[in-house]
């Protein structure tokens, strides 16, 4: 079975030998091939082709040496992308959170003493004694990106909620509003 790798709803542009096209996923196949330059050797390649928008193979494709050496550095270049990524992505997660917290915090939801408490509770809760105690004397960023990256997100919203004057609805509101400013900034900061 050959694996696909689906670029989620994005469309990207390949450009081919004969033109253009767009791209919505590549599929990655394990292939052994005989050599161009020496007659009689086979050697084994990993070929990755474009699907098209139609969801049909394009006439295109690169070939990788099936090289462990090779594959690696390729693995550890598109893992290094993944992460940079994940860390922007977490960054904002992380101002979008802190923003519903300071929002509880003016708005006299919750007095600060009872929002550290409520963190450290949590963040004991996921992450055991000596991790907690670590993560909760490194500040509240850090506690919201381990608790984030933990899927508690939601969790923290509803114990915010209980304790708080407002409702789910209206913490979610002031967290998307943020993720919108925070993400449309980054673009903006790029355009200029």
């Amino acid at each position: 079975m050959t694996p696909t790798i689906s670029f989620n709803g994005i469309t990207t542009v390949s450009r081919l030998r004969n033109g253009y096209v767009k791209t919505t996923a590549v599929d990655l196949m394990d292939l052994t091939q005989r050599s161009d330059t020496d007659v009689g050797v086979v050697q084994r390649v990993l070929q990755i082709q474009p699907i098209t928008s139609r969801n049909s193979l394009a006439t295109g494709y690169i070939e990788l040496p099936f090289n462990e050496e090779v594959l690696r550095a390729l693995a550890v270049e598109l893992i290094a992308k993944a992460d940079s990524l994940a860390e922007g992505s977490m960054k904002i997660q992380i101002e979008a959170m802190r923003a519903v917290i300071d929002h509880e915090m003016e708005a006299q939801s919750m007095a600060h003493e009872d929002m550290i408490d409520l963190l450290d509770e949590m963040v004991h809760q996921t992450h055991g004694d000596d991790t907690a105690a670590f993560i909760n004397n490194q500040g509240i960023d850090d506690q919201l990106e381990a608790l984030i990256s933990n899927g508690c997100r939601t969790a923290l919203m509803r114990r915010l909620c209980v304790l708080g004057i407002h409702d789910l609805k209206r913490l979610n509101d002031i967290h998307d509003q943020m993720i919108f400013e925070l993400t449309n900034q980054g673009e903006t900061e790029v355009a200029s």
